[in-house]
């Protein structure tokens, strides 16, 4: 898609010039800092939060696949975890009620620990 207004860096810039937004309505309106909305908008974060994204697109009334570059799907997004989560996770009484709703919902799957 050609980009024509004053060539802005990313499609998202340019529909979120084409909608009369600034980029710090924007930002708040996604839910994150300016500076982090700047480097995404300048193509500088090939690889932002899917989120993020969707509640641009969601907030510049656009479609998601039309504010994504070519370089944020054409490569490999590793999934960068730097350390495993805290196993206690399992005892929290949120995670054991869903595991119990999974496990009714689906018995064939469910394994007998």
């Amino acid at each position: 898609m050609p980009r024509d207004i004053d060539n802005p860096p990313t499609l998202l810039a340019l529909y979120r010039l084409r909608a009369g937004v600034t980029q710090e309505e924007l930002a708040k309106k996604i839910g994150i800092s300016i500076a982090s909305y700047q480097r995404v908008e300048r193509g500088l974060d090939h690889d932002p939060p899917i989120g993020w994204l969707a509640n641009a697109a969601k907030a510049l009334g656009v479609g998601l696949h039309e504010i994504l570059e070519d370089e944020m799907v054409d490569e490999w997004h590793p999934y960068n975890s730097t350390k495993e989560p805290d196993p206690s996770w399992r005892e929290r009484p949120e995670m054991k009620a869903r595991a119990a709703r999974w496990a009714k919902l689906n018995p064939h799957l469910a394994g007998d620990d």
